[in-house]
């Protein structure tokens, strides 16, 4: 296996069955982010908005996190969750 292999065996399925969930998308106000249980653990999360420019970021070592997002324009933004593990990204939908 080369390291181009080893990348792709640590991608995660997002909203599947067993896997993070990310909801409602899109959202108006508050993001709800929830954990399956074999992966709840400390992790840093970051949020940019569509020019890549980080509008949140904070830790969470919950099953479930809510953001509050009302302050925020409305567009398309990516969300990514990190720790020791694992990066996990997926992108959500702010409407107004």
């Amino acid at each position: 296996m080369n390291e181009c292999d080893d990348s792709l065996s640590s991608l995660l399925e997002l909203n599947g069955d067993g896997q993070l969930h990310i909801y409602p998308n899109p959202t108006s106000s508050k993001l709800s982010i929830e954990m399956p249980s074999s992966m709840v653990g400390s992790y840093n999360y970051t949020i940019y908005d569509e020019t890549g420019k980080v509008v949140a970021e904070g830790v969470t070592n919950m099953e479930t996190l809510q953001i509050d997002m009302e302050d925020y324009s409305a567009g398309k933004y990516i969300l990514t969750l990190r720790n020791t593990e694992r990066v996990i990204a997926g992108h959500f939908i702010l409407k107004n």
